[in-house]
């Protein structure tokens, strides 16, 4: 999918799908931000969406939920805490900024998808401690 080694590089093998989405950010992120925000917020979907299908003490919410339902669970929260929240908040946002609005979405509204992508690895690496 990519011209170039991914980050996300570690996942591949697990999360093939996942990986995919992310390496996309990646590869969109300086070229056309509102794509890279766009793929941010379905990597986050999917992210969250493996969380909940693979850890078996986190509680669905009912019905359909919303990432933004998901990811304000009470279970969900507590699991990843605060600061990653507030990443997983932060990707939705942007994400959904680049599909319903018009303006431009400059790199530095995007800017702090690198310490976003450093989140989610940590995410990752905490939840698989778990």
């Amino acid at each position: 999918m990519t011209d170039f080694p991914s980050q996300y590089c570690l996942i591949a093998g697990q999360c093939p799908e996942l990986h995919e989405e992310a390496a996309r950010v990646e590869r969109f992120a300086l070229a056309d931000p509102r794509t890279a925000c766009f793929y941010a917020r379905r990597t986050i979907e999917l992210l969250v969406e493996w969380v909940y299908a693979n850890d078996s003490l986190l509680q669905r919410p009912w019905g359909e939920p919303s990432l933004s339902q998901l990811i304000h669970a009470f279970d969900f929260r507590q699991l990843v805490g605060p600061q990653l929240l507030g990443r997983f908040k932060l990707l939705k946002d942007l994400g959904n900024d680049a599909v319903h609005r018009a303006q431009p979405i400059r790199w530095l509204q995007a800017g702090p998808r690198r310490q976003a992508e450093k989140e989610t690895t940590a995410f990752e690496n905490a939840w698989s401690k778990q």
